[in-house]
């Protein structure tokens, strides 16, 4: 008999009494108290969400206002003409690096 088998049948002894003995065992008249106890304690840590749970909550239910302002504000500012009169914005309006792009893009 090797060292793992001797050791598996103590530990199936060991385990054998444990549970031939769990019948003499004696509970105390506060254990269902205690229990209960538990119970109620883990079920309000549980209920109480943790600060990055409600803030992407929060986030979720702030995003379609987030896109509605967005496309709003788009619309005003096509509506209204307003461009910048640097020209920072018009390289992409169909300038000569639109053309180098469409050239790259076409290898």
């Amino acid at each position: 008999m090797n060292f793992s088998e001797q050791r598996d049948e103590r530990l199936m002894k060991m385990l054998r009494e444990a549970y031939l003995g769990k019948e003499k065992l004696a509970v105390g008249d506060q254990w269902q108290e205690n229990v209960m106890h538990r119970i109620r304690k883990i079920r309000s840590m549980e209920a109480a969400p943790s600060s990055s749970t409600v803030f992407f909550q929060l986030a979720w239910k702030l995003a379609p206002v987030t896109v509605f302002l967005i496309l709003v504000l788009t619309a005003f500012l096509i509506g209204s003409g307003l461009t910048s009169g640097y020209g920072l914005f018009d390289f992409g309006l169909g300038g000569p690096e639109e053309l180098a792009l469409t050239e790259m893009m076409t290898i």
